[in-house]
């Protein structure tokens, strides 16, 4: 499907799903590489694999990107799956997957007038389930850990360098170039995002969608 390269087309597209979540970066945005937050997305430098939002108490369901113009190089997309990563976690360091699902941390967001914190662990469990819900991954978003022991701390920094390493695993990458026309959608709470750097001007457009409107769409056209 080739969507018009605006941000009120990629707008229509978005509400055939859900509602826009509106947070402190607006509605539908648009960004480039002028450093309208103090966020590294706002800037032409390589970002590696993440999950937004670690430092909302609810982070956005759904992530939406569409590039509506690019005339340089680089800004490959990157996608890992992070339910992956964390279940071979599990295979080859299962006390670190149990401290990552367990563990509280935290993590912030400051700028003026702004300050987000959020208190969580970074694998989620489902609280009836136990099963993997979410992933909680951004290392930009850390904050000091003020309230664990120090010897848990430097525990849980070996435990979240062994999962960064399964993330960063080359077989579980996908990279791809999101091309003017291609409206991508992620699952925040499962799949980690990324690009490469990039030259030239990028413009590019996209929103949130919460996990709960996300699902009660889902569960309504019967997908789940």
């Amino acid at each position: 499907m080739q969507v018009p390269a605006t941000k009120e087309a990629t707008d229509k597209v978005v509400q055939q799903i859900a509602h826009v979540q509106h947070t402190m970066f607006g509605g539908m945005w648009e960004f480039s590489d002028h450093l309208d937050h103090y966020d590294t997305a706002y800037t032409r430098q390589a970002l590696g694999a993440h999950t937004d939002n670690t430092y909302f108490t609810e982070a956005a369901g759904l992530q939406v990107f569409h590039c509506l113009h690019h005339d340089g190089e680089g800004g490959e997309t990157l996608l890992v799956d992070g339910f992956r990563a964390a279940y071979d976690l599990k295979q080859t360091h299962p006390k670190s997957f149990q401290r990552l699902s367990t563990l509280p941390i935290e993590a912030e967001y400051l700028e003026a007038g702004k300050h987000y914190i959020n208190v969580d662990s970074m694998l989620k469990l489902h609280p009836l389930t136990k099963k993997l819900q979410q992933i909680r991954f951004n290392l930009n978003d850390r904050a000091p850990m003020r309230i664990l022991a120090a010897e848990q701390i430097s525990q849980l920094y070996e435990d979240i360098q062994s999962f960064s390493a399964k993330v960063k695993d080359p077989e579980g990458e996908w990279w791809f170039k999101l091309h003017p026309g291609m409206v991508l959608f992620i699952d925040n709470w499962r799949v980690l995002h990324g690009r490469a750097s990039y030259t030239g001007h990028r413009k590019m457009t996209g929103c949130y969608i919460s996990r709960s409107d996300y699902i009660s769409k889902a569960k309504v056209l019967e997908i789940i």
